[in-house]
């Protein structure tokens, strides 16, 4: 009897874990590919089959136009463009309704079962799995401002050796060191949205740049510079 009710139940087991694992597949599969990146916008932007809209967290590519802009966006695509990516540190959008996230490119097989071994044997950073918003930023593509999340120490670090090494917004195509009139000495920087502008006598005035890729210029005036809508910096008062 026993035997019996076995040989019926068998084949029903075998065939509700058949669809449950061929649904796991295809829900996979269809998971897979909404992840996937169907359009780059600029350097730091793009867009996922399903739709949503992406943006790097912590980064700030040229405005398309600007110094680098080009570059920048060319490389994002190189990146990521036809690519399943992971999206970490989701959480917030900003007010074009873009989802701010930590984009990491889905390596092969290898490379996960490596970086899995790092995270959770030797419980050590992973070095080698592709950062998008660092490898943006290490190559001066993006400029990077503390937006909060894991990698923070990464970009920072990322952003340091852009500088240093005068990399893209960085280099002198992008920077200008003083200005086509020697009497318009007034620096104003667009930095997060913020406009400011920065007279000779402020105590920072020499570490301010003028990077033509985020619109900064030279005023000749205060008048000037209030009327393009900048404010004085607050180190001027």
């Amino acid at each position: 009897m026993a035997k019996r009710k076995a040989s019926i139940f068998l084949p029903i087991i075998f065939i509700i874990l058949s669809l449950s694992i061929s649904f796991n597949i295809i829900f996979g599969i269809r998971e897979w590919r909404r992840d996937v990146v169907v359009r780059v916008s600029d350097g730091d932007t793009f867009t996922l089959a399903d739709g949503r809209r992406v943006r790097l967290l912590g980064v700030d590519a040229p405005e398309m136009g600007r110094c680098m802009s080009e570059e920048a966006k060319a490389r994002l695509s190189e990146l990521v463009l036809g690519k399943y990516v992971r999206l970490k540190d989701i959480g917030h959008h900003d007010d074009y309704g873009r989802i701010l996230a930590s984009v990491l490119v889905d390596a092969p097989f290898d490379k996960w079962m490596e970086y899995l071994y790092f995270r959770f044997v030797r419980k050590a950073p992973y070095k080698n799995l592709v950062m998008i918003n660092r490898v943006m930023v290490e190559e001066g593509l993006g400029l990077y401002h503390n937006s909060g999340g894991q990698y923070t120490e990464v970009l920072s670090g990322a952003s340091q050796l852009a500088r240093t090494g005068k990399l893209g917004i960085y280099s002198e195509t992008c920077t200008q060191i003083s200005p086509k009139n020697p009497t318009c000495l007034i620096k104003a920087n667009i930095r997060n949205n913020k406009k400011t502008y920065f007279l000779p006598s402020c105590f920072n005035y020499a570490d301010v740049t003028i990077s033509t890729s985020f619109g900064d210029a030279w005023f000749c005036s205060e008048k000037e510079a209030l009327s393009a809508g900048f404010t004085k910096s607050v180190t001027c008062r």
